[in-house]
Formats: structure tokens, sequence, C-alpha cells
């Protein structure tokens, strides 16, 4: 009789547990949608190149708990342009272009690849891929965890997601998806801030 009550009680104890692993997911699911539907709100309705960078990577915040995320734009002559995006809870991504900054594709052959062949990257620990490069002029741990995610708007590839954390391991496949979600949502938003910075350069040069 003990061990039947014991069986049941375990029984129970499991379920409880069960239900209770099953809310929390339903919970997070909910709170991913919701932060992925802010976002394309907010990115369909600024043109402005600045807002949507930083929407975009507060958005990725949100989802996938970053040390530190980066944007590569990447121009027709094949140049990346960087801006960083610090990751900060209480108060969202802290944006910044970095000047000086801008580099050839070829100069990385391991982002080269990934442009040119639009597939994502998840590299649990960088110190176990020989390909793998320190960004230039940083003092990046030796290794760390990282996630490549290209931009592509239309048939065109206008940059990548780049996110990294200095626990190695701490990304995983459903962080991956997140980013690909993210990016497809940010790639278009982008592409249409940089076509109107430029036809506004046109006409003001026109002038």
């Amino acid at each position: 009789r003990e061990l039947r009550l014991a069986q049941a009680l375990a029984d129970q104890a499991a379920v409880a547990s069960e239900n209770a692993w099953l809310y929390l997911a339903t919970q997070q699911a909910q709170r991913r949608a919701e932060i992925l539907r802010e976002a394309n709100l907010s990115l369909t309705r600024s043109l402005n190149l600045e807002d949507v960078l930083r929407t975009s990577l507060d958005a990725l915040g949100g989802l996938i708990a970053y040390d530190r995320a980066e944007v590569l734009l990447l121009d027709d002559s094949s140049r990346v342009t960087l801006w960083v995006g610090l990751s900060s809870r209480e108060q969202g991504a802290e944006l910044a272009r970095v000047d000086g900054r801008s580099f050839g594709l070829d100069e990385y052959p391991y982002l080269s690849e990934m442009m040119a062949t639009r597939q994502s990257r998840l590299v649990p620990c960088t110190r176990e891929v020989s390909a793998w490069r320190e960004w230039i002029g940083e003092q990046a741990p030796a290794q760390m965890c990282w996630i490549g995610v290209p931009l592509v708007a239309g048939e065109r590839v206008i940059g990548m997601f780049s996110m990294e954390s200095g626990q190695p391991g701490r990304f995983g496949a459903e962080h991956l998806q997140l980013a690909e979600v993210m990016a497809t949502q940010a790639a278009v938003a982008i592409h249409n801030a940089q076509l109107f910075e430029a036809e506004r350069a046109a006409r003001t040069q026109a002038e």
C-alpha cells in the first residue's frame, strides 16, 4: 500500500512538473511572438536607418540573450560597414556605427562564404573553428559562442547579423532559428531605409 501511495505521489509530481514546463514554454512562445510582432510594426513605420537597426537589435536582444550584436552592411563594392549593439537589459541596445571599421569582405573568407551561400552559421566555440577570425582590432575573448545570419532582401545579400556570447555553447539551434526569423523581417526594412537615404541624398545633390 505504501509503495502504491509513493508511486501515485511520484506520478502526480511528474504530471505537475510537465504541466509547469508546458506552461513556461507557452509563455515563452507568446513573449517571443509579441516581440516579433512589435518589431515588425516598428520596422514598417520607419525609413530611418539608425532607427531600423536599433529596433532590430532590440528585438534580437529580447529573443536571444547576447552579450554583443553587430550588423554588417554590405555595399555595392563588397565593402562592409559595421554597426555595433551592446545589449542592455534595462535600456535596450546601444547602437553605434564604428567609424574606420569598413573592410573588404574578401578579408574574411568565413564571412564571404556565408554571404555567397546565404547560409547561417552557429559556432558553439570559436576556438574550435580554425577559419573563424576575430573582428579587426577587437580584443574579443579567445573563445566564445557565435551566430551569423545573412540579411537577404529580394535576391540581394545586403549584410549580416552577428551575435556573440562570452559563454561557449550558450546558443543553440533554437536561437539560430529565432535570429533567422528576425533577419527576414529586418532585411526588408534595412533595404528600404537604404533606398530612401540614397534617394534623399541624390535629391539633395541635384539641388
